[in-house]
């Protein structure tokens, strides 16, 4: 009986998600997903990349536009004076 034992123990520990017990197949997929999430992962850097280079635009114009308005009223307030 105690023989059983010692021989199922190595079994079982070999068993518990060793990644090297993956089929060729099985490691091929989850290559496929990591590279597929991987990919994923570049694509929203990208776009949030692309979207803070257009609130840097349109930050960059909007402060072009309110020197312009600064101007417009101390035009304004010169004229007045």
């Amino acid at each position: 009986m105690k023989l059983k034992h010692v021989l199922i123990l190595p079994v079982v520990i070999l068993l518990s998600g060793c990644e090297t017990l993956q089929s060729p197949q099985q490691r091929r997929a989850t290559t496929a997903r990591e590279q597929a999430a991987q990919r994923h992962a570049e694509e929203q850097v990208y776009r949030v990349k692309g979207q803070v280079e257009s609130v840097e635009m349109e930050n960059a114009r909007l402060v072009q536009e309110i020197q312009q308005l600064r101007n417009e009223v101390r035009s304004y307030n010169s004229q007045a004076s």
